[in-house]
């Protein structure tokens, strides 16, 4: 029985993770997907005190490293189910059945989908919600990037290196992003501004590939531009539906937390982006680790 089980390992997880490792605990860490989270599609990352520019993906591989090489336990299957025992809790993942005696819950947010007609059919086939996994695929090719926030410009960045023309569609009149993001993605002569316009609809290839995209301008215009990849970049949602009979959730889907980040369950903390709060960046989310783990930590020695 590990002392504390972290689901979840972006950098709310991998900095939870270090700190218990630094308390003398064991802890085991549950990951479904590519370590890292949000952050290995953030180009390059630039607002973490004292680290003038780093890259997101190897700032990711770097946490990952140094919790694993503590002694951090590694579970790459996702945790399919989440129950109370007895004596702790216990974590259903790839069908074998872990417990623990504290459980920080720090699953992070997953990308909003692209409500269009043929979104799905084509996903991999063109149309991603990932820019770092599947940017090679149209490298010296033409590209489309749906989204205003960091994430959208910090991609039509990392794309404009790789690609001939990469559009940079956002349905408001300005980009919501940070302006220094902003000021990067638009210095790029290769990034084509589309404000004001929404993606209405998808074009496919006699190979069944995508090969282009519909816009619709505020005044109703629609134009479709030829295209080999369209990056997908609209928001997040909490991933916490596997906790809903466990813990508090609020009315968007956001784990509830008090000040020390202990949910409404003994024993159960949440730190990152999937808990109720008002700024989700970076370093909120390696504090939120950070202080989960020390509680959770403090409520394992009480036992």
């Amino acid at each position: 029985m590990a002392d504390v089980m972290i689901i979840g390992a972006g950098p709310a997880g991998l900095s939870a993770a270090l700190r218990i490792r630094r308390e003398g605990l064991s802890v085991q860490v549950f990951e479904g997907s590519m370590p890292g989270g949000q952050l290995v599609n953030a180009g390059v990352v630039d607002n973490v005190p004292g680290i003038l520019k780093v890259d997101g993906y190897r700032l990711a591989s770097n946490m990952l490293n140094q919790a694993a090489g503590l002694g951090a336990e590694m579970v790459y299957e996702r945790a399919e189910k989440v129950t109370g025992t007895g004596h702790g809790f216990s974590v259903l993942a790839g069908g074998t059945a872990y417990e623990g005696k504290a459980l920080i819950l720090a699953p992070g947010v997953v990308q909003r989908k692209l409500a269009i007609p043929g979104a799905e059919e084509l996903a991999g086939k063109g149309v991603s919600y990932c820019v770092a996994a599947d940017a090679g695929s149209i490298r010296d090719k033409d590209a489309a990037i749906v989204g205003g926030g960091n994430a959208a410009l910090s991609g039509a960045a990392a794309l404009a290196g790789l690609c001939r023309s990469v559009y940079l569609i956002h349905r408001r009149e300005q980009y919501r992003a940070d302006t220094a993001v902003v000021t990067e993605a638009l210095s790029h002569e290769n990034v084509v501004p589309i404000l004001s316009s929404t993606v209405t609809g998808l074009v496919s290839g006699e190979d069944g590939k995508l090969s282009g995209v519909t816009v619709r301008d505020k005044d109703g215009r629609e134009k479709t531009l030829a295209v080999s990849g369209l990056f997908v970049s609209i928001g997040q949602v909490p991933d916490n539906e596997m906790f809903r009979d466990l813990v508090e959730l609020d009315e968007n889907g956001y784990i509830r937390t008090c000040p020390d980040l202990s949910t409404s369950r003994p024993g159960v903390f949440a730190a990152g982006d999937g808990r109720a709060k008002d700024l989700r960046e970076l370093t909120g989310a390696i504090a939120d680790g950070t202080m989960a783990a020390s509680a959770a930590a403090a409520f394992v020695r009480s036992l």
